[in-house]
């Protein structure tokens, strides 16, 4: 979990998930999920276009890094 994602997603958000790290990757999904709290359908409207299957897949390719920048 990204505790600093609203801050952290503007820095990954145009980037291809093709090459987001670990960190990245848990940021992008902790701000989907935290949106989908004020805006209802977002995880829907995410799965349905596949990007958090991109983002999963993403996670198995690569490394996780040190808990630290987490």
């Amino acid at each position: 979990m990204d505790r600093n994602h609203g801050v952290n997603f503007e820095k990954v958000r145009n980037k291809p998930i093709s090459e987001l790290t670990f960190t990245e990757v848990c940021t992008y999904l902790t701000a989907i999920f935290r949106h989908n709290r004020t805006s209802e359908g977002t995880v829907t409207r995410f799965t349905e276009d596949g990007t958090i299957k991109r983002l999963l897949m993403r996670c198995l390719e690569v490394e996780p890094e040190s808990e630290e920048g987490i």
